[in-house]
């Protein structure tokens, strides 16, 4: 699906499916690196990472399951949120644990690790677009903490060459 220049027609469930596969993904990394690292300090902030993206995959679900008990209409133009899913690194199943066999040490977790956290802020920012005011506070939660994961993983970072 990367590189795919054409967005489908999405409903606000769907938006949100994207929204729990790429959580669900950023669990399996950094469980999966979690498994890799020796007992370190980074080891103990994947396990701390692949909760907090438990927890963010179950927030989603609810959310989804909100609207698909209620009206579920198609979005007409929501080409650019479908379009930075399917971009986002995480996007496509069991891309987490993919990603993970092939780091090689802590410095590269780390790395990728921020390129996740920032790319689902950006994914979850044009999310609101699609999704009702009223759980916007929700979203909002989601992206400050992905926003502190960045910043924990970028401070852990400066220790690597």
């Amino acid at each position: 699906m990367r590189g795919n220049t054409v967005a489908p027609e999405l409903s606000a469930a769907d938006i949100l499916e994207l929204g729990v596969q790429i959580e669900k993904n950023g669990l399996e990394f950094f469980q999966t690196i979690a498994e890799k690292l020796s007992r370190s300090k980074a080891q103990y902030l994947f396990v701390y990472l692949s909760q907090e993206e438990e927890r963010h995959a179950v927030q989603f679900e609810r959310m989804k399951r909100m609207f698909l008990s209620g009206d579920n209409a198609t979005i007409q133009h929501a080409d650019l949120v479908s379009l930075m899913a399917h971009q986002h690194v995480f996007a496509e199943k069991n891309a987490g644990k993919k990603l993970a066999r092939r780091i090689r040490n802590e410095k590269d977790a780390l790395e990728a690790g921020m390129q996740f956290e920032e790319q689902s802020i950006t994914y979850f920012e044009a999310m609101k677009t699609y999704v009702p005011t009223s759980q916007h506070y929700i979203i909002n939660a989601i992206i400050q903490e992905e926003q502190t994961h960045y910043a924990k993983l970028a401070d852990m970072k400066v220790g690597y060459k």
